[in-house]
């Protein structure tokens, strides 16, 4: 593992057991799955620009373990983007601390996300018809995110969110994701 990954890991583990210590209540976990669109920008060596919009899916598990603190790991299935003539892959996860605050009744509460995501990559071009050139990164970079939550029953909640993630590498990236997610939690 890389240094960044090793940061954020400690960190991760850091923010768990800090929110474990200062725990008033039983933790209430959670497992969900979403929907939602993403928008992938950026521009390679030869000053080309890439700007795509596709689907994506996403399975996420957490735990609140206050009202106010939680942490989650989230799986995301992207549709593949093209411009032009390049193509890419791109497969990711993410481990973020999720603070919260309630609104209204623990039925609807506004929250926000910092945390890690980790990716890989694969970027293809066509520049001679039959020849494809294949190009693969990866790479783990800080993240951010708010949403809001409905709580429909004790055990069901919609989320609305927006992710940011700057990718750094070679080429720098910005990936945007808003989603729509059903949580269940037990």
């Amino acid at each position: 593992m890389d240094k960044k990954t090793n940061i954020a890991l400690i960190s991760f583990a850091a923010l768990l057991s800090a929110s474990l210590s200062v725990q008033a209540q039983e933790p209430e976990w959670y497992v969900g799955f979403g929907y939602g669109q993403y928008k992938l920008e950026f521009e390679t060596d030869t000053d080309t620009d890439f700007d795509d919009d596709k689907d994506a899916l996403n399975i996420f598990f957490g735990g609140k373990f206050t009202d106010a603190i939680g942490a989650e790991i989230k799986l995301y299935e992207f549709d593949d983007a093209e411009d032009s003539n390049l193509q890419t892959e791109l497969e990711a996860a993410s481990i973020a601390g999720i603070f919260s605050a309630p609104i209204w009744d623990d039925r609807f509460e506004i929250y926000g996300k910092l945390g890690w995501f980790f990716w890989e990559s694969e970027l293809e071009t066509s520049i001679i018809p039959g020849e494809p050139v294949t190009e693969e990164f990866e790479g783990d970079d800080f993240f951010y995110g708010a949403g809001i939550e409905f709580g429909f029953t004790d055990t069901l909640d919609l989320r609305l969110e927006y992710d940011r993630m700057e990718l750094d590498d070679e080429i720098e990236t910005d990936l945007d994701y808003a989603s729509v997610n059903l949580e269940f939690n037990f």
